[in-house]
């Protein structure tokens, strides 16, 4: 297990309550885990090897191959934990050439030199606990910049997906939604609370049902991201759920309106299918049956909670990979693994 594994592990250790088991640390070396990694050392050239696989950085500490930082910022490790998060939705999407290329690196074994530079640069000296917390730091920053930019080029490539719909934006639909979520099914309640918005129930329906429509093919959740911030608003949550509000007001959501696990499941399955170009809203009142307003306001409250937790955020980026892999195989009836 190398040094990124070990990482990767003792942040899922926090997020389960298991305590890591104590290990010196020493200034970026590998060594201690020689035997363990160093298995199939004569095929350091497959090609086959995952470029995440350890392989790639440890035989680079091994030989003193540490100043080498490609055409990346040495001092920038967010930016290399960006890089390194690109390079592995790129293998998984197998598109890893074309990523490689992108940021003028060679190859895998360029890539390992500039691995080890970094994490040799940046963790040389550091306790377990500083460790810990720049990695996690780090991985937060570099999965929140990517979902950010997701969604800042769906909406660039897709313009008609926020456009107002008979005047009514999504975050005036969120505040429609929400004001007839808290009216206890009162008609003449709901229909004060539309009004105030400038809506009866009709023109809800039309609006409704168009932004349900946009978000079938709204694979990055652009729509979902925008409703869920506004509609926790509009139901009184200091700053609105997801917006970073890791100062404390995380303490205000109230009870978990899902599982964790069950909201990987979910989003998940979401992402999968609009992969597969299927109908989103029509799956999911199939599966699980629930609308995909019910599932923004879901994301409202874990993006909240993952602003407030880093390694919560890094465990559902790992989590969300294998949700979508379950449901791209139709493993309908498989138990989800976290």
């Amino acid at each position: 297990m190398g040094l990124f594994d070990k990482l990767k592990k003792k942040a899922k250790d926090v997020v389960s309550g298991n305590a890591p088991e104590e290990e010196p640390v020493e200034a970026a070396s590998a060594d201690a885990d020689d035997d363990d990694d160093r298995d199939d050392e004569d095929d350091d050239d497959d090609d086959g090897y995952s470029v995440l696989n350890s392989e790639w950085y440890e035989k680079h500490f091994q030989a003193g191959n540490t100043n080498h930082f490609g055409q990346l910022d040495p001092n920038d490790f967010d930016r290399f934990m960006f890089v390194y998060f690109e390079l592995e939705e790129a293998e998984m999407n197998e598109q890893l050439d074309e990523m490689l290329a992108k940021w003028n690196i060679a190859d895998k074994n360029e890539w390992g030199m500039i691995w080890a530079s970094f994490l040799s640069r940046h963790f040389a000296g550091m306790s377990e606990e500083q460790m810990n917390e720049r990695f996690l730091n780090a991985a937060l920053t570099a999965r929140g910049k990517q979902q950010m930019l997701k969604q800042q080029a769906a909406a660039s490539a897709d313009p008609g997906l926020l456009e107002p719909v008979e005047g009514i934006t999504v975050e005036q639909w969120a505040q429609a939604a929400a004001a007839m979520g808290s009216s206890g099914g009162d008609e003449a309640k709901v229909a004060r609370a539309l009004a105030s918005i400038g809506l009866d129930r009709a023109k809800y329906d039309r609006v409704n049902d168009e932004y349900q429509a946009r978000m079938q093919r709204d694979t990055n959740f652009v729509i979902a991201s925008i409703y869920g911030k506004a509609f926790s608003v509009a139901q009184g949550v200091a700053g609105g759920y997801g917006l970073g509000n890791a100062d404390g007001s995380v303490n205000q959501l109230g009870a978990e309106p899902c599982t964790y696990e069950r909201y990987v499941e979910i989003t998940g399955a979401q992402a999968a299918w609009g992969e597969q170009g299927m109908d989103v809203n029509a799956k999911l009142q199939e599966v699980f049956n629930m609308s995909a307003m019910d599932i923004a306001a879901f994301g409202g409250y874990w993006s909240t909670r993952m602003q407030a937790d880093a390694a919560l955020m890094l465990r559902y980026g790992d989590d969300l990979e294998r949700a979508k892999e379950k449901f791209k195989g139709g493993g309908l009836d498989d138990d989800l693994s976290l």
